[in-house]
């Protein structure tokens, strides 16, 4: 199951409550038993930029999220539990 742009936000008058998800994912997640998992994904074009709305997205769903992903112009990086994919492996989702 693909969602398309998400934007949540708690507060509509304070920015730093924004959260804008480019895709959201529903995958089974090994570390939860196989359990579905809401993983989601955020595009980046430039080589550099930030993962702010992935990490409040993690700390307001915690145990709901799965694996994080970056789609970026850069090789493929994994850290913790973020892995950034060039754009062309996107398919492989």
């Amino acid at each position: 199951m693909l969602g398309c742009f998400v934007d949540l936000r708690n507060d509509r008058d304070d920015p730093s409550n924004r959260i804008e998800i480019d895709f959201l994912i529903v995958e089974p997640y090994e570390n939860a038993a196989m359990k579905y998992r809401i993983s989601p994904i955020e595009v980046k074009s430039s080589k550099r930029y930030r993962t702010g709305s992935l990490d409040k997205f993690k700390a307001k769903f915690d145990k709901k999220v799965g694996t994080r992903y970056v789609l970026h112009p850069k090789p493929l990086v994994v850290e913790n539990d973020v892995v950034k994919l060039p754009i062309y492996m996107a398919g492989l989702l």
